[in-house]
């Protein structure tokens, strides 16, 4: 009776063996195929990404003066209106504004970062799903903020 169950436990183990190797293997084999037709598709650019996705349009008024600091500006922005929101990422700041924190670069070229002021309207477009803190308000930054300029 023990040779028996010890024979059938040796057994079980060498199939559980064999099958965990076997799915490591298809998982390689897929990868690799996976990897060599994203290979084959041409390079995108950051900008042809941001492009391509389905950005938020926010417009909001400056709430206190905006903080400049060598190429980055954090503007907190109240009164946050969608003009287009299909993510509903405006209901994460409706109440509080929001706080972007911006690299200069992504402002308008008509916009004059040193002459912002509390009360100017801006319009500014999030990435999709933007990385946003869950303080109060919350804050983004990073390559979240796509563009930020003077409201029309």
């Amino acid at each position: 009776m023990k040779k028996s169950f010890l024979a059938l436990s040796v057994l079980l183990s060498i199939g559980m063996l064999s099958a965990c190797s076997n799915s490591k293997d298809n998982a390689s084999n897929e990868s690799s195929a996976s990897s060599s037709i994203s290979q084959q598709k041409e390079p995108e650019t950051s900008s042809s990404k941001k492009e391509t996705q389905t950005n938020s349009e926010f417009k909001g008024k400056i709430a206190e003066k905006p903080v400049i600091e060598d190429e980055t500006v954090t503007v907190t922005i109240n009164k946050v209106e969608a003009i287009k929101d299909s993510e509903g990422i405006n209901a994460s700041f409706s109440p509080d504004g929001v706080v972007l924190i911006a690299d200069k670069k992504v402002f308008d070229e008509s916009v004059k970062v040193e002459d912002l002021a509390e009360g100017d309207e801006l319009d500014f477009i999030l990435s999709s799903t933007p990385a946003m803190t869950k303080s109060i308000p919350p804050q983004i930054s990073g390559d979240s903020v796509i563009k930020i300029s003077l409201a029309k």
